[in-house]
């Protein structure tokens, strides 16, 4: 920064203006480099409190549509954007590594770069943590913007090997990878198939609906007519450990027959009094209908399932294929069986390189998107 000849005055606590009763600070900038810190906290956008989400919303919204999506450390981006406006100047953040996946990345960089701005340099996602008591214990990305053109970016990432690597790369994109600026926005079809790709089912019972094996043959073997009620369910466990669980459907029983049956009537109103005790007003109104799932996609024929995580190393997605009368449980997906060709797709090697991408990531897990891995997967032709 050129020398202003002015002394630095302490306005505010954070980035976000809030005012402060404090004297002036006596230091004079003379023409060196000036530091401007931050200590935001690893907060998602479901991890706000009030109070937070009016901080980002003074910081974005007058800028970003959609800013509600965004991590709190996205108002320190913005901020350090908007001070790049005044001066030629660098900025760097250690920041959550989900700024820099999934949905956030269409949100939140194409207004970044769009400002004559560029990553600088980057490291890929890292564990980290300090010697703090409660420290963060996140997983994490660092990020240098600039506001200098040309020139070539450093790209600092882990081999297969778990060694460190740099790279000189002529542009790094907002993934944090070698290539242009581009930026995948979620779709809500397909862009190169008609097959469709859903979240499974989900009960929120409170536990009531799903059960063990021991549990569901005592309930046949007791009232026969409950086996077509009593579907295979399948979740993470079930899938990858070959465990077994089962899921009750009262709706696919007449009203008159699950009500004068013991054994589901008695779950019925068990999930009836465990959703109307929720404090989400959209899950107390389902308890008016605790017979029906509140996501209920089951389908009877069968089905391709499609893992939410997928382990970090692994090279491929794993599908399944499920045999008639699986029900696939949220947040895992689940795609119609008629065709194989969507089953060969995903997992295929193409496929996990795209996924891995552009989806987010849980820690350094790669989170399944059906709108933003499968619906946007540009499938050669």
């Amino acid at each position: 920064c050129p020398s202003i000849g002015t002394a630095v005055r302490v306005i505010a606590d954070d980035l976000f203006s809030t005012p402060l009763d404090q004297a002036a600070i006596d230091s004079e900038h003379e023409g060196g480099e000036t530091y401007i810190c931050g200590n935001p906290p690893y907060l998602g956008s479901r991890g706000q409190d009030v109070a937070q989400k009016e901080d980002l919303a003074a910081a974005t919204s007058d800028t970003i549509q959609g800013f509600r999506g965004l991590d709190f450390v996205a108002g320190w981006l913005v901020k350090a954007a908007k001070y790049l406006d005044e001066v030629k100047a660098d900025f760097s953040f250690v920041t959550t590594n989900s700024i820099c996946q999934g949905q956030q990345v269409s949100l939140l960089w194409p207004w970044i770069l769009g400002r004559g701005l560029r990553i600088k340099f980057a490291r890929t996602s890292f564990k980290w943590s300090n010697l703090a008591a409660n420290n963060a214990g996140v997983t994490v990305v660092i990020v240098g913007v600039t506001s200098a053109g040309g020139g070539t970016a450093k790209l600092f990432e882990t081999d297969v090997f778990g060694g460190e690597t740099v790279r000189d790369v002529s542009n790094i994109s907002p993934y944090l990878v070698p290539g242009k600026n581009v930026f995948v926005s979620s779709s809500s079809t397909p862009l190169s198939i008609d097959s469709v790709l859903d979240r499974g089912s989900a009960p929120t019972d409170g536990g009531a609906y799903l059960f063990g094996s021991s549990d569901r043959d005592q309930a046949v073997e007791d009232y026969p007519v409950l086996a077509k009620a009593i579907v295979r369910a399948y979740g993470a466990n079930e899938f990858a450990k070959g465990l077994v669980r089962w899921a009750l459907k009262p709706d696919l029983l007449s009203r008159e027959v699950w009500m004068a049956n013991e054994f589901v009537a008695s779950r019925v109103s068990a999930v009836r009094k465990s959703r109307s005790m929720s404090p989400k007003e959209a899950t107390k109104n389902a308890a008016n209908t605790p017979e029906r799932y509140t996501e209920d996609r089951f389908i009877a024929d069968p089905i391709i399932f499609v893992p939410q995580l997928v382990a970090e190393g692994r090279e491929y997605v794993t599908p399944g294929l499920l045999p008639a009368n699986s029900m696939v449980l949220a947040p895992h997906f689940q795609i119609d069986a008629e065709s194989l060709v969507p089953f060969a797709l995903i997992a295929s090697r193409l496929h996990m390189v795209w996924i891995a991408t552009v989806c987010g990531k849980l820690k350094t897990d790669f989170r399944y998107s059906n709108t933003l891995g499968w619906n946007t997967f540009p499938i050669p032709l």
